[in-house]
């Protein structure tokens, strides 16, 4: 589709744990009324560097961030479910996806999987 990002194909290369918590903390975002666009892993566990302390690397897309960063990370922190705990959410708007010079959007549209 044209305007979308080039990112690493293929859920299965993601382990079935980490699919299951971001599900889970996705459902629990909708239910808070967080109009969630996409989903994107990123980080170490989409590299296969994972060990028993990594933490999940999620960017929470949503045309409604974008406006106060702390704000919203502090609100998607906060709606995190215990079954999902090991999920570090990072608030982006669309836009800011396709900033060219923000390293951790270039990491993202490189290395992201779509849940």
């Amino acid at each position: 589709m044209p305007g979308d990002l080039p990112m690493a194909q293929g859920k299965n290369r993601l382990k079935e744990p980490i699919i299951n918590q971001v599900n889970i903390y996705k459902k629990s975002l909708l239910e808070a009324g967080i109009l969630v666009k996409e989903m994107i892993v990123f980080g170490s566990s989409t590299k296969n560097f994972t060990h028993r302390w990594n933490d999940i690397d999620v960017a929470v897309v949503s045309p409604l961030f974008g406006k106060n960063y702390h704000r919203e990370l502090v609100r998607l922190m906060e709606l995190r479910p215990d079954a999902a705990m090991d999920i570090e959410p990072h608030p982006f708007n669309p836009r800011d996806l396709v900033n060219e010079w923000d390293p951790l959007a270039s990491e993202i549209k490189k290395y992201g999987i779509k849940v």
